[in-house]
């Protein structure tokens, strides 16, 4: 009843206008309205990454064009340094146009201490001891945490501690030696 009309087709649907003049003569006509499909629109699967790292995101589906909110082109590279939910909208060749969302979650870097450095007499033996908040340490050459070292020179020993979230940290620790001294006693 009423013009103008407002229709909301969720498909195609021709639509019949009649219109009456005061003489009581009608005429009628037609308007088709053409509902366009939305397009699919795929922001890909949610990525978990280490704080640092960057992430490829890539749009997929049937759209015609993909847009990043904040970025240009697909896909695109970005590098969070919090965790961040990312949108792209997919428009089609008829303008129609969907969105969909990814998050981006960032992982801390776990907390590795070396330990102090250390000064030993040669031959002698030291303990390194990685602390932290790693759930896994890995001293460079060696097996475990803590690790027994003995060199013959000033070497500088790299642990790299990893978290539950495969990130990792590392630092470094040097073990200065101390040349023995020279004694002579004399002939007998």
């Amino acid at each position: 009843t009423g013009n103008p009309v407002t229709v909301n087709p969720t498909n195609n649907t021709t639509y019949t206008v009649v219109g009456s003049s005061a003489a009581n003569c009608s005429a009628a006509d037609q308007v088709t309205v053409t509902v366009n499909p939305l397009p699919i629109v795929n922001a890909g699967q949610d990525v978990a990454i280490c704080y640092g790292e960057s992430t490829l995101l890539t749009a997929t589906g049937n759209a015609a064009s993909y847009a990043w909110t904040g970025y240009t082109g697909n896909p695109v590279t970005v590098n969070p340094t919090s965790s961040t939910t990312y949108t792209v909208v997919g428009s089609s060749a008829a303008n129609c146009s969907a969105a969909d969302q990814v998050t981006v979650t960032v992982n801390p870097l776990p907390i590795v201490n070396a330990g102090q450095d250390v000064a030993i007499c040669a031959g002698e033996t030291t303990v390194l001891t990685a602390s932290g908040n790693a759930t896994v340490y890995s001293w460079t050459g060696y097996a475990g945490n803590p690790v027994t070292v003995n060199p013959t020179n000033n070497t500088t020993y790299t642990v790299v501690g990893s978290s539950a979230a495969n990130c990792s940290a590392a630092d470094q620790v040097t073990v200065t030696v101390n040349p023995l001294p020279i004694v002579n006693a004399g002939q007998d």
